[in-house]
């Protein structure tokens, strides 16, 4: 009986964080559904709608709460989450979804690498076989976007699903400076502060170009962009319960259910089946990504934990 609570504990953290990467798919796949919506303005109704509900749980707490010896850093990274989320929105336009869910959630592949980067943090040996394994999964994704049924449209064609699909890798890369940045904000402040900040910076940086390509939605339109907002809050609160509840080598890899998810929304709702190259390479990035992921853990606290994904 002694060991039923941590064994409990564990089975609820793995649950909340597969919750948490269904909101992502979901979300794609909302985002996926205003395809005539401009990138920015879907942006900013995720990143505002967030930004309500985080500060009404942070002003709950005091104005304790809000101090911070880290505001360069928060501005940053709040730019950086910004950048990330726009240009995945972009690739959402442009690829199938999977195919984006696994490239933009690609951050264990590349968190190491900037780590060592800026940092000066050197990843330990075993750990490059899970970064090489997801860098090879990432080649047969790009070349699955290369496919025969992409090089029978017109060159443009094929040019618009490669820039998606660099975009997408492009939005897990900058996830990682982001991840990394929470790794040194997460010593001293909290996970609702950091999701405050960067939810609050990103939607002033979205602000300006959504008023420049501003089109008054529809009421379901309406109804879609405040979904995302209140799904994005919901899955970085979710992700938060997780890491609370179990160690995070074993809740994190539980993030690339969201590619499964997407899978499968993009094959019923969208009739786009992966085909096999792709299969493989989503395999191998799943599989080094949690590589990465359990080898990270194992070392000493030097890297930054799974709980920065909360608030990234």
């Amino acid at each position: 009986m002694a060991k039923s609570a941590p064994t409990d504990a564990i089975v609820e953290g793995v649950l909340w964080m597969t919750v948490s990467a269904l909101t992502v798919a979901v979300l794609s796949a909302m985002a996926k559904f205003l395809e005539d919506t401009q990138s920015s303005q879907m942006l900013f109704f995720q990143m505002a709608v967030s930004t309500m509900v985080f500060g009404a749980f942070l002003l709950r707490q005091g104005r304790q709460a809000l101090k911070t010896n880290h505001i360069i850093l928060h501005l940053v990274r709040g730019l950086i989450v910004f950048g990330a989320w726009y240009v995945d929105f972009v690739a959402i336009d442009d690829i199938p979804l999977m195919d984006a869910a696994l490239l933009s959630n690609s951050v264990p592949l590349w968190a190491p690498l900037i780590a060592w980067a800026w940092l000066r943090q050197r990843p330990p040996l075993p750990l490059w076989g899970g970064i090489l394994l997801g860098t090879a999964g990432v080649v047969l994704v790009l070349q699955s976007s290369r496919g025969p049924e992409v090089q029978l449209t017109a060159a443009v064609g094929q040019q618009t699903v490669i820039g998606g699909t660099l975009l997408a890798l492009l939005s897990g890369i900058l996830g990682a400076v982001g991840f990394v940045a929470v790794g040194i904000l997460g010593r001293t402040d909290s996970a609702l502060l950091m999701a405050f900040s960067s939810s609050l910076i990103a939607t002033v940086a979205a602000t300006p170009y959504a008023l420049r390509e501003w089109q008054t939605p529809d009421p379901l339109s309406m109804a879609v962009l405040i979904g995302i907002g209140l799904v994005f809050a919901a899955g970085s609160y979710a992700s938060t319960l997780a890491v609370r509840q179990a160690p995070a080598a074993i809740v994190t890899p539980v993030c690339y259910a969201s590619v499964v998810f997407t899978m499968l929304i993009d094959l019923v709702f969208w009739n786009d089946p992966p085909d096999a190259m792709g299969l493989m390479g989503a395999a191998l990035v799943i599989v080094g990504g949690t590589l990465a992921i359990v080898i990270g853990q194992r070392r000493p606290p030097a890297t930054p934990s799974s709980a920065s994904l909360t608030a990234a």
